[in-house]
């Protein structure tokens, strides 16, 4: 449920759990083989890292080498579920469960704006919402019908308007 509350765009505290919810739901239908193939790539990195059993920032970097620092940071954060400092095996079956094929667009789309709900409250505030655009690439934007990044940002929150029940349609 997307609503909008005064200066932010919301998706409701319910996503938060929501998607953990779809993450494990997501595990358990993964197959056998899909989670061993996870689990592969997990403990390839795990040997590569410098805490034990788990996956420094430094590691996932280089394996989820997106070329932005700022992404690579908040996907780190985001799959860094128990904001210990390092991606234990669980939460990076979970994370990378959401990535797998038999994830829906909708469970994709909630991962990827929680990478940029810098603070945690399941919204975006038009500051969030414009640090989102910054890593949007250029040629992207140009195919916008707004000219600028800020008229863009400036559009999104005059359009978002909810409807009777506070859901944008």
């Amino acid at each position: 449920i997307y609503s909008v509350q005064s200066t932010r765009i919301d998706m409701g505290n319910a996503t938060a759990r929501a998607l953990a919810k779809e993450a494990k739901r997501l595990e358990k239908e993964l197959s056998q083989e899909e989670k061993e193939a996870i689990f592969t790539k997990f403990n390839e990195l795990a040997s590569k890292s410098s805490v034990k059993n788990r996956i420094d920032p430094e590691t996932f970097k280089m394996y989820y080498n997106i070329g932005d620092d700022y992404l690579q940071d908040r996907m780190f954060d985001c799959f860094d579920a128990k904001n210990t400092g390092s991606i234990d095996k669980k939460e990076f079956l979970c994370h990378a469960s959401i990535f797998s094929s038999k994830s829906t667009d909708r469970t994709k789309f909630e991962f990827i704006f929680t990478l940029f709900d810098t603070e945690g409250s399941m919204s975006l505030s038009k500051d969030e919402f414009r640090q989102m655009f910054d890593h949007v690439p250029t040629q992207v934007v140009h195919m916008c019908p707004r000219t600028s990044r800020e008229e863009i940002v400036r559009h999104a929150f005059e359009e978002c308007i909810p409807n009777r029940h506070g859901e944008l349609e």
